[in-house]
């Protein structure tokens, strides 16, 4: 299966599962790492990281479209990047690195719909 992998730092394409949950795994700070099965294509996964803390979001279409969030529930509000700048996420979006990489296994393996092992919220 090819899988597009696009970091701050890197834009790969066949990356495997390890690779990608290794990046999670290793990661110190901010990250923000797109996940799809195609160059640039949906549906695809976007994880926000911040160090051991996470938020994923899900898009079936373009980014301008309907997507959705994870739901979790953190204490506190915390920084990611999207878009490449810093976003203050809600508590009840952050859920934990296991929990992250939980959905992205559920959505490499799938890739057609929306990973049933997190909970979801629906954004506009």
């Amino acid at each position: 299966m090819n899988i597009y992998v696009e970091t701050k730092k890197q834009n790969k394409e066949k990356c495997s599962l390890q690779e990608i949950i290794g990046i999670i795994k290793n990661n110190k700070g901010l990250e923000e790492i797109w996940i799809s099965k195609d160059t640039k294509k949906y549906p695809c996964l976007a994880i926000q990281l911040n160090n051991d803390l996470a938020c994923v979001n899900y898009f079936t279409e373009d980014e301008n479209e309907i997507y959705w969030t994870s739901l979790g529930n953190y204490d506190k509000e915390t920084i990611f990047l999207a878009g490449g700048e810093e976003w203050l996420a809600p508590a009840n979006t952050i859920i934990t690195i296991d929990q992250t990489i939980e959905c992205l296994t559920e959505f490499y393996e799938n890739q057609k719909d929306k990973p049933k092992s997190i909970k979801w919220q629906k954004l506009i």
